[in-house]
C-alpha cells in the first residue's frame, strides 16, 4: 500500500507541476496577444499621423516655392535671406537657437522676439554684423549717435520703406 500512495502522490505532484507550467504558458500568451495588439494599435496611429505629415509636408512645399518666386520677383534681396532661413533656420536643435538668440540680443541690445526671431532665420551675429543698418528688410537704429551702426536696440520689419523709429 504504500507503494500505492507515493505512486498517487509523485502522479498528484506532477500534474500540480503541468498545470502550474500550463497557467505560465497561458500568460505569456496573453501577454504575447497583448503586445501584438499594441503594436497594431501603433502601426494604425503612425499611419494616421503620416498621412497628416504627408498633407502638412506636400503643402509647406507648395508655400515655400510661392513665397520663393514671389520674392524672386519682388525683391531679391530677401529672397537671400529667406533662402537662408530654410536652408538652416529650422534645422536647429531648441537649445542652439536659445544661445544664438541670447548671443544676438547681448551684442545687439535686441529685445527677447526679435532676437529669437533673427535666430529662427539661422542668421549668425558675424553675418549680421556685416551689414550696416538692413539686414534684408530688417532695420535697425544706433542707440548712442542715431545712425546707423553696430549697437543697435530696435529691429523692425519694413521691406522697402525708409526707416522709421517708435519710442519702443
Amino acid at each position: 500500500m504504500p507503494v500505492v500512495v507515493t505512486d498517487l502522490k509523485y502522479r498528484q505532484q506532477r500534474e500540480l507541476q503541468i498545470a502550474r507550467e500550463k497557467e505560465r504558458t497561458l500568460r505569456r500568451l496573453i501577454h504575447t496577444e497583448r503586445l501584438a495588439s499594441l503594436g497594431q494599435m501603433a502601426a494604425g496611429i503612425a499611419h494616421e499621423l503620416n498621412n497628416a505629415v504627408v498633407v502638412l509636408e506636400r503643402n509647406t512645399e507648395w508655400l515655400r516655392n510661392h513665397l520663393v518666386s514671389t520674392l524672386a520677383q519682388q525683391s531679391t534681396a530677401q529672397l537671400g535671406y529667406f533662402r537662408l532661413g530654410l536652408e538652416k533656420g529650422r534645422w536647429q536643435s531648441t537649445r542652439e537657437l536659445r544661445q544664438r538668440a541670447s548671443t544676438l540680443q547681448q551684442a545687439y541690445g535686441l529685445d527677447a522676439e526679435t532676437a529669437q526671431r533673427l535666430a529662427e532665420m539661422g542668421l549668425s551675429p558675424e553675418r549680421l554684423g556685416a551689414h550696416s543698418g538692413d539686414v534684408g528688410g530688417w532695420r535697425r537704429k544706433c542707440t548712442t549717435t542715431g545712425n546707423w551702426g553696430r549697437r543697435c536696440a530696435t529691429w523692425l520689419w519694413q521691406p522697402n520703406t525708409p526707416p522709421t523709429w517708435s519710442s519702443r
